[in-house]
């Protein structure tokens, strides 16, 4: 009988890119570009110059948007530590698998496009399944595994390894996540960047040692001590569901620089003051911004408690904080990559900071709620098997790990979702059969709802509600190409042409178009 490593991996190795379909390869296409667009912001920053000066000149890989080469090991590293570095990293239902993009890139030399987009594909669908087996799981490493089985699994289909080789390059990839204090892992800024390169590392490592018939213990993802101990309650109908539901339909693009929940937010701000220009015919000046309120769900105001470690205007605390991202935005007018440049902080530090001060976070157990829910519900195949205490004692442990940030645990609401909630849920789950087959990616959203206050010093006030964020699932398709387009940095012109290339276009050629 076949590991769950062994099935995933015989799918990987014997997929063909016929049998992907066209909107898979759309966004599997879009995750290159987006990466393009944060490996030329990375550049731009002191870490990235460095790590870009740091890599080896005896490679063959290309570092883009640089001229620079270095090792395959040496490109992984750079590409997804940039987007981690700048909370870029573009994630999916399972998690960020986008280091599988990067991977592919140092084997673009003698590639198609088709290989090139297979490959992102597969490690979606691969390190995307074990992100949602560990979906309930808080532990740095099981983001850090995810990173590095997305490597392995592009790296082994370009590699040209066989399934039974693959299977051990995924268990080599899966012993050698990182333990690293969850500050680091979940901050941002260089060591972010650092940790979540060096993830990406391990995959092509492991890929090398499999390659030369080092093996790896294939019931990883069975064993009962295994790598799912990470999560409370590990989701195992993960594994199932191959060819027949596509992750990468789930992907969500982000349009700022900030941790994923901190995006509605801070577009919530952004579309108060692109209607401010059209009602006043001018700009929301920085000095007339009183104070502004936000109702927010759990997760996002325990991540604002959590910000907190990083104390004044680091880099870090305005890409963890909404109160600091806001203050950025409504001090630039925009919240790119730029607001997250030391200097720029040093320079406007008294503005964001003044700003900041005045952003008042409460929590909304119906917004919360209605998250929650959503998730059970729309990922309800994921959870069959599991029972109703097993579910309430999971909510338990997650209300007291929100305490800090939400004040005392009890009361009425959190009692209704430790009984209502999971009772409403098994109903579902009686239905399911128990296979990720039968998840319906259009249902599914990133839920994270706020309802915001922007008052200005004479009186008046903006409201704004929102719950998705941009170029996320249920979002306009059109409008989040045109997300993508401008994190690429390419006009829509070469956007276009890099979109609609055939899929036998020599792949490293396509990769130098994005370079800009």
């Amino acid at each position: 009988m076949s590991t769950a490593l062994q099935t995933l991996a015989r799918w990987a190795i014997d997929l063909t890119p016929s049998e992907l379909p066209a909107d898979v390869l759309e966004r599997a296409r879009m995750q290159h570009l987006a990466l393009a667009g944060a490996a030329r912001a990375g550049v731009s920053l002191p870490a990235g110059r460095a790590a870009i000066k740091a890599a080896s000149s005896r490679g063959g890989a290309r570092l883009l948007p640089s001229n620079r080469r270095g090792t395959r090991r040496d490109a992984v590293r750079f590409h997804a530590g940039a987007a981690a570095q700048l909370s870029l990293e573009d994630g999916l239902l399972g998690g960020w698998t986008g280091a599988g993009a990067a991977a592919s890139w140092g084997w673009a030399r003698g590639s198609t496009l088709d290989d090139l987009l297979a490959a992102t594909a597969v490690a979606n669908e691969v390190a995307g399944r074990l992100g949602c087996a560990l979906l309930l799981s808080e532990e740095p490493a099981a983001r850090q595994a995810v990173i590095a089985l997305s490597t392995a699994a592009a790296a082994a289909r370009l590699q040209g390894l066989s399934a039974e080789q693959a299977a051990h390059a995924f268990a080599l990839a899966l012993q050698s996540p990182r333990t690293v204090p969850g500050r680091i892992a979940f901050g941002a800024g260089d060591s972010r960047g650092r940790v979540a390169g060096e993830s990406a590392s391990d995959g092509l490592l492991a890929v090398d040692a499999a390659r030369a018939g080092l093996q790896g213990p294939l019931d990883l993802l069975d064993d009962r001590g295994g790598l799912l101990t990470l999560s409370p309650l590990p989701l195992r109908p993960a594994f199932t569901g191959l060819g027949a539901t596509w992750l990468t339909r789930t992907l969500s693009f982000k349009r700022h620089p900030v941790h994923d929940l901190l995006q509605v937010p801070v577009q919530a701000v952004a579309e108060i003051l692109t209607r401010h220009i059209k009602a006043a015919d001018k700009r929301l000046r920085k000095d007339q911004v009183a104070s502004v309120t936000i109702k927010v769900t759990a997760p996002t105001l325990a991540l604002e408690t959590r910000a907190a470690a990083w104390p004044g205007l680091h880099p870090t605390g305005i890409s963890r904080s909404v109160s600091r991202a806001v203050g950025a935005l409504l001090t630039a007018h925009e919240l790119t990559p730029t607001q997250l440049d030391a200097a720029w902080l040093e320079e406007n530090r008294d503005s964001v900071a003044r700003i900041a001060s005045g952003v008042t976070l409460t929590h909304d157990w119906a917004l919360t709620l209605g998250q929650l829910e959503h998730l059970f519900t729309a990922a309800s195949p994921l959870f069959t098997g599991v029972t109703a205490s097993e579910l309430r004692d999971w909510m338990r442990g997650l209300i007291r790990s929100w305490g800090v940030a939400l004040g005392a645990p009890g009361g009425r609401q959190a009692l209704d979702a430790l009984k209502l909630l999971p009772g409403r849920i098994q109903s579902r789950l009686r239905r399911e059969s128990g296979d990720l087959s039968t998840f319906d990616e259009d249902e599914w959203r990133f839920k994270n709802a706020i309802d915001m206050r922007l008052y200005t010093i004479r009186g008046g006030w903006w409201p704004e509600r929102r719950e998705l964020p941009e170029g996320s699932p249920g979002w306009p398709w059109e409008d989040t190409r045109a997300i993508v387009q401008e994190r690429s940095g390419l006009s829509p012109t070469d956007f276009g042409a890099a979109m609609s290339l055939a899929g036998d276009t020599d792949a490293q050629a396509w990769l130098e178009t994005l370079s800009g």
